[in-house]
């Protein structure tokens, strides 16, 4: 139940941020939950590179994903429960960190 909601929740973020996708990932780069529009999205992909990106340390990074088209992103690395988790905003060109 608890992960059906936050899937609500995050479709509803996706679509009154005007973002591509939310993914919310664990520390092994594993989906958690996610909500995507755009079917060239690929959720495993982006949460699997995650903790590549933004080790223990740092807390976010805004960069390009490689795909056609290049889409902008923001990631973050917070802790829930005093668990690390990733949480990915992909837009389209437009900055997307204030959707975190």
């Amino acid at each position: 139940m608890i992960l059906e909601a936050l899937r609500y929740y995050m479709e509803s973020a996706t679509r009154r941020e005007n973002l591509r996708a939310l993914v919310l990932a664990d520390m092994d780069g594993l989906v958690i939950s996610e909500y995507h529009g755009d079917p060239s999205i690929r959720p495993e992909e982006i949460a699997s590179t995650c903790p590549l990106i933004v080790k223990i340390g740092g807390n976010c990074y805004d960069g390009m994903l490689p795909e056609r088209p290049a889409s902008q992103f923001s990631m973050l690395l917070f802790l829930y429960q005093e668990q690390p988790l990733y949480l990915v905003a992909v837009g389209g060109q437009d900055n997307v960190s204030d959707a975190l």
